[in-house]
């Protein structure tokens, strides 16, 4: 299936944080670095969380670095076991 652009902004900005959580779980689109970048700083901890379970987008080191610092160690546990990237020495 194949979805809008208007239609993912639409899931990724809805109101209701359960439906930005399995829109950032999806693996049937590809995110660009924008919605990766708004979705790392939602303010629902579970939401950051699923961004790092997608491995469908180029990881920057904007993206580790808002990862690593994130409020939540839960989130920052997420993205620390992820072998997609190497962390630059001010990220470890």
């Amino acid at each position: 299936m194949t979805f809008t652009a208007q239609l993912i902004e639409s899931k990724l900005t809805d109101k209701n944080m359960a439906v930005r959580h399995e829109w950032a779980k999806r693996m049937d689109w590809t995110p660009t670095p924008e919605q990766v970048k708004r979705g790392m700083s939602d303010e629902e901890k579970e939401v950051r969380v699923a961004w790092a379970t997608i491995y469908d987008f180029v990881v920057t080191h904007d993206i580790v670095d808002m990862a690593m610092t994130d409020r939540d160690v839960t989130v920052r546990k997420a993205w620390a076991k992820r072998t997609d990237y190497i962390p630059t020495s001010d990220q470890i």
